[in-house]
């Protein structure tokens, strides 16, 4: 190998290196949290008590420190509305929409509780029948309180304590809006994942 070669596969040995090492160290400042799916109950319209599913996603930092102040965003929240019921309601309800009133809980920081509402857009019913995602967001210009966080080495966890969805059933012009309330279903792992350790 000419020793010209050789100096010039060096250096470039030496700056891809240094790159790699440099992407290894830098962390993404956020991320996102998940819940995963997570069962209610709706008391729907002429048909009773019926299981639909939820999840919910926020952003939030990647790392926190002791006594720091974490803000997370973008609280969002997924309420399925499944195919069978699409299929019931075909030509008698033209749509729905979800409004969500959540209680964050807050383990590992304060406050140890955060109420957030959330709503989704009005959404026609699919043809042929599907399942009827409704994705419902935070009102323009709202914010989820901040956290304070722990002491160092414990884990801040946020989870979901409390989720009260009402559906507005919509029958179309001319006709009433119904209401239909769901409840979370009991013993359900609600949290957040990940929880953030501690710095």
């Amino acid at each position: 190998m000419a020793p010209k070669f050789r100096r010039f596969l060096v250096a470039v040995m030496t700056v891809a290196a240094s790159l790699g090492a440099t992407s290894a160290e830098a962390a993404p400042e956020y991320q996102q949290f998940y819940t995963g799916n997570l069962g209610l109950t709706c008391d729907l319209p002429g048909i009773g008590d019926y299981p639909v599913y939820a999840s919910a996603y926020l952003e939030g930092p990647s790392s926190v420190a002791a006594g720091e102040t974490v803000q997370f965003s973008a609280l969002t929240a997924h309420v399925v509305i499944p195919r069978e019921i699409v299929q019931v309601y075909q030509g008698i309800v033209e749509g729905f929409r979800a409004t969500d009133g959540l209680t964050i809980g807050v383990r590992g920081g304060t406050p140890s509780a955060i109420g957030m509402t959330v709503v989704s857009p009005y959404q026609l019913l699919p043809v042929p029948p599907d399942h009827l995602v409704l994705t419902a967001y935070q009102a323009p210009g709202t914010t989820i309180p901040a956290i304070t966080a722990g002491a160092m080495g414990q884990l801040l966890t946020v989870s979901i304590d409390a989720f009260a969805v009402t559906l507005d059933v919509n029958l179309g012009p001319g006709s009433p809006v119904l209401q239909s309330p769901c409840v979370l279903n009991a013993s359900q792992y609600t949290a957040f994942s990940p929880s953030l350790i501690i710095q």
